[in-house]
């Protein structure tokens, strides 16, 4: 999974910089506008787009679980365009920036897929399952032994110079 945005060293400082966002603003910490990275998109196909932002914080929100305290109250999330998303909060927060790099993105079309009455935001399939945007997916998994995971050869960031084909996880 990636996040929205990701912490960079700029100077010698570390500061908040591009992720899934190729960049954002805000005048008044209140209103901010995020323009998303061109072609990306997630493991299962489906495209990474404004509407899946808007998707995932829709999801944060009604799950009320540990993630949504990251996310301050929302007035609105607007879509602008496929890669234009706008988010008013309710109050201006200067730290907003910083939250989108705690924040991952999961494939809307995953989850839908996968919700039920009781589980409408398909979370019982998404602990067992990972579909997002990185540069690895899960090939393998065996719940406390290991995971496997392995290059994904569509990813958005491309893969320049020498890279790890595969990673495997024992614990």
């Amino acid at each position: 999974y990636e996040s929205l945005l990701n912490y960079v060293v700029k100077d010698g400082k570390v500061d908040v910089g591009p992720g899934l966002a190729a960049s954002y603003k805000t005048d008044d910490a209140k209103v901010w506008t995020l323009t998303l990275q061109k072609g990306v998109k997630f493991m299962d196909g489906s495209p990474f787009n404004a509407e899946a932002v808007k998707y995932n914080f829709d999801r944060v929100r009604g799950m009320k679980g540990p993630p949504s305290a990251r996310v301050p109250a929302i007035d609105s999330i607007v879509v602008v365009d496929e890669l234009t998303v706008r988010f008013t909060l309710k109050n201006a927060y200067p730290v907003f920036s910083e939250n989108l790099t705690k924040l991952f993105m999961v494939s809307p079309t995953a989850a839908k897929a996968h919700s039920t009455a009781d589980d409408p935001w398909g979370n019982k399939w998404m602990f067992d399952n990972a579909v997002g945007t990185g540069p690895y997916k899960v090939e393998s998994w065996v719940k406390g032994q290991t995971v496997t995971m392995v290059k994904n050869p569509d990813y958005w960031g491309g893969w320049k110079g020498n890279h790890v084909e595969k990673i495997i996880l024992r614990f």
